[in-house]
């Protein structure tokens, strides 16, 4: 077995929710040749630097069970789809509509310091009312300006020195409705978040947790699973709908001075 580093910072292949830190360390000889190996197969392609780190590239031998062949192909598809979609400039676009009422941070972290990708509880997202105007398209595009966000600070721990090769999300269902938030076109919004996740940022996610969720959602996420990888479906963590259970629990994880009010900490509301 074999301990990867890359300048002095550890590799992930994050399976996600719960292997440990010394597991995410290893793999054997033969999953090295595999790296090795698409990293000479793909290395022309690759348009930024941190592409090029065993870091990044394991992540899609993993996603596809260190087959060079196919991660090669989810690979190569993936950054096509980067270029096609102008994502590298993404973060240029007007979001100002965005920013005010589908806000999100990216600024706190847990305390394994995992970046927390929190989508904000005191603004709710009211996703069919925007799907209703000219600007509800954007609305997945802006999902996908969330993963390029949580990524790159990823990438902004590992350049501090810290030891972080994963994000975990945190979500308030509290406002959730099956007329307001189950509508096809809404559960459509779900499914292309999913789609991308999976295909464009797979297993950089540890965690996913869904806070304050109502019986109804059962519902909505036996529709989502089938489309989640097994890797994925282990990182959901369902907390319910017992605010003082789900704020105990997710204060375990977090602390206070990283979470906002709503969610049972004490940080200032920045969204």
């Amino acid at each position: 077995m074999l301990t990867i580093t890359t300048l002095s910072l550890f590799i992930l292949f994050s399976t996600c929710g719960g292997i440990s830190f010394e597991e995410d360390l290893t793999i054997s000889i033969k999953e090295k040749n595999a790296l090795d190996e698409l990293r000479d197969r793909v290395l022309p392609e690759l348009t930024h630097d941190y592409m090029k780190k065993d870091i990044f590239l394991v992540r899609w031998l993993r996603a596809r069970n260190f087959d060079v062949d196919a991660a090669e192909k989810m690979l190569l598809k993936s950054l096509k789809w980067r270029n096609t979609n102008s994502i590298d400039s993404i973060g240029t676009e007007d979001w100002s509509l965005f920013e005010r009422n589908f806000p999100y941070s990216v600024d706190s972290v847990n305390k394994k310091g995992q970046p927390l990708l929190i989508i904000s509880p005191s603004t709710p997202w009211d996703i069919r009312s925007i799907l209703l105007t000219k600007d509800g398209p954007r609305l997945t595009r802006w999902m996908i300006k969330m993963l390029e966000d949580a990524t790159a600070r990823i990438r902004e721990e590992q350049s501090a020195g810290r030891n972080v090769t994963r994000f975990s999300m945190v979500n308030t269902l509290e406002n959730f409705n099956l007329v307001e938030s189950g509508c096809l076109r809404c559960l459509s919004v779900f499914t292309a978040f999913t789609n991308n996740y999976e295909e464009h940022y797979p297993q950089t996610m540890d965690q996913m947790v869904l806070v304050n969720t109502p019986d109804i959602f059962d519902g909505v996420l036996r529709l989502i699973r089938p489309l989640l990888s097994p890797s994925t479906r282990q990182s959901l963590k369902i907390m319910g709908g017992n605010k003082s259970k789900w704020q105990s629990q997710l204060l375990n994880e977090v602390d206070a001075d990283q979470l906002p009010i709503d969610l049972g900490g004490n940080k200032p509301d920045d969204f």
